[in-house]
């Protein structure tokens, strides 16, 4: 049984998205509080802006699902997809403060 290109990538986006997740409770915690130290804040006319990782992860699946329409579906896309899935899903389910920006 040979799998198709569709399967192949698809398989490559479940990957990346349960490579993220589990990095992401190593790293970033898995309920808010946990391990904010290595939270990401910029400043900007006197606000920190926490950029959650939820946040990241939409705008860079954004710039995929585009760069996917310019040069067509590929593994390494279909896997930085599964990342940036990951990335939204675990910063919407594991934390209740994703929606505080502005700090």
């Amino acid at each position: 049984m040979s799998l198709t290109n569709n399967q192949i990538n698809y398989i490559s986006a479940i990957l990346g998205f349960i490579l993220i997740n589990i990095l992401f409770l190593i790293f970033a915690g898995g309920f808010e509080g946990d391990k904010s130290a290595n939270s990401l804040f910029i400043s900007l006319f006197g606000q920190n802006i926490h950029l959650h990782h939820w946040l990241v992860g939409f705008v860079s699946l954004i710039i995929l699902l585009v760069l996917e329409q310019l040069i067509g579906k590929s593994l390494l896309l279909s896997f930085t997809k599964g990342l940036a899935l990951g990335a939204i899903f675990h910063g919407l389910t594991f934390y209740s403060d994703y929606f505080k920006i502005l700090n």
